[in-house]
């Protein structure tokens, strides 16, 4: 199709070429007869009787020749089909365009694209390489976005493995021991037999060990008492004297201590507050002497105010508890640490239905004339006998020779 409209393009343009140079030379012939028109033909195109050369009129008439075939060819083939063009022959064209008319082109079957794989097409994509860009103050890189294919959805692991998983996790960590291993036991929460491994053990100290193992109790023991109170309904728990809030909430601070009792043993009792007092009231309703200064050569007169934490309380055949603690107070010279009095023990014995929380024990006291003027330390030793456990604290005190002495400040 190109060849052919270069053909008649140029087809065109050489018939009005030619026309156009035959009616000049004949206008030139015409106004050489005598007419007023001045001539377009230079003097070289005539003779000199005013006739024209047998050469040019020659040449005037094949070129009308050709004009008038051209006419007709395109006359006789409109559309550019099969017809014969002169100047195509000319310029080689001819052969090609009656080839081409005498065995047309069949027209092209449509392509139908075959199916193509995104995700195999969006993996083999190769990114585009880097572009520097010229922005004010330098150069920036600027790299395409990759384009990531979307993963494939994993199934849900079960509690089971999602629990082997965490624990060979944990254990595989690069974290302090002690705190792999007290990890490794908390996972006791939500495994009841789980079991701490040996090899987590093993880096640890022996008391480290030891405590893991306690935190392994508790961690047990906690777990347990959560499901024992979310079986209890609502009622039988009111029928224990539990609580009933809904939602099974019975499980609070003394299902706590008991779990850390089992784990720990019940803590060593403390000795919390200790003062020398004119008078008590009450668990912390007292009045403190002011100055543990003491005149020498009298007898000097105290209350001893112990408030005391963790002690045990023993279960009785009726369903009460029983505190059983021992006192016992020696006074020492500060200097050398000599005993220059004892107050024999004395036994504390309280016994209530529920568990006392807020415990103190008295004793008046009576320091003998004897003592010589100097810095003592009385000291307090609380011993429950239900717990076996000790606890000591001990009062600074001072005995003056002056009594002007006795509100003077007390050296520390």
């Amino acid at each position: 199709m190109r060849t052919e409209a270069w053909s008649w393009m140029l087809s065109w343009s050489l018939m009005l070429a030619l026309g156009l140079v035959a009616t000049l030379m004949l206008m030139g012939c015409e106004s050489s007869g005598g007419g007023s028109t001045p001539s377009l033909a230079t003097t070289s195109n005539f003779n000199g009787d005013g006739s024209v050369p047998q050469r040019d009129s020659a040449l005037a008439d094949e070129t009308r020749a050709l004009a008038e075939r051209l006419t007709a060819s395109m006359d006789a083939a409109p559309s550019g089909e099969g017809a014969d063009d002169p100047f195509a022959d000319a310029m080689g064209f001819g052969d090609e365009r009656r080839a081409t008319a005498a065995s047309p082109k069949a027209m092209p079957e449509p392509d139908v694209p075959a199916p193509v794989d995104r995700e195999a097409a969006l993996l083999s994509q190769k990114p585009d390489p880097a572009v520097m860009v010229d922005v004010p103050g330098g150069a920036y890189e600027v790299r395409p976005a990759t384009v990531v294919p979307m993963p494939e959805m994993q199934k849900p692991l079960s509690r089971e493995d999602l629990l082997a998983e965490l624990s060979a996790q944990v254990r595989a960590s690069d974290d302090p021991a002690l705190v792999v291993a007290v990890t490794d036991a908390a996972l006791s929460l939500a495994r009841p037999d789980h079991q701490l491994d040996p090899a987590v053990l093993e880096p640890l100290k022996p008391m480290q060990r030891e405590a893991v193992k306690r935190l392994h109790t508790l961690f047990l023991g906690i777990q347990q008492r959560a499901e024992e109170q979310g079986k209890v309904s609502p009622t039988s728990r009111a029928q224990i004297g539990g609580p009933t809030t809904a939602g099974g909430g019975g499980f609070d601070r003394k299902a706590l201590d008991e779990a850390m009792a089992d784990a720990f043993g019940e803590m060593p009792v403390t000795i919390v507050h200790s003062d020398l007092c004119r008078s008590v009231s009450g668990y912390g309703v007292y009045e403190p002497l002011g100055t543990h200064n003491f005149l020498a050569g009298r007898n000097n007169r105290a209350i001893v105010y112990v408030e005391v934490e963790d002690f045990a309380a023993a279960k009785l055949d009726d369903n009460r508890r029983e505190v059983r603690l021992t006192q016992e107070l020696i006074l020492y010279k500060e200097d050398d640490g000599l005993a220059v009095w004892r107050h024999e023990p004395t036994q504390v014995t309280d016994i209530s239905r529920n568990r006392r929380r807020d415990f103190y024990v008295v004793q008046m006291v009576t320091l003998p004339a004897r003592l010589s003027a100097g810095k003592y330390r009385l000291k307090v030793r609380i011993t429950d006998q239900h717990g076996d456990s000790v606890d000591e604290t001990t009062l600074k005190i001072n005995v003056v020779a002056d009594p002007q002495l006795l509100n003077a400040n007390e050296q520390q």
